[in-house]
């Protein structure tokens, strides 16, 4: 595992894991999603010489 691993469980100043345990119960009791629904992710590839494969992936555009 590398460094980077390593540290992003644990909240490097103080060494306690930080992420929350979500309850499904809510939900399950009428609980109201409270993410906005808007999709942010841009369609199109911003990376130079790259094009879109699909939604999840793209490849580099031969010279």
């Amino acid at each position: 595992m590398n460094e980077t691993n390593k540290r992003s469980i644990r909240d490097r100043r103080s060494g306690n894991d930080r992420r929350q345990a979500h309850d499904l119960e809510y939900f399950a009791c009428g609980g109201v999603e409270r993410r906005a629904g808007s999709e942010r992710r841009v369609k199109k590839e911003r990376r130079k010489n790259w094009a879109r494969v699909d939604h999840w992936s793209s490849v580099p555009k031969p010279d």
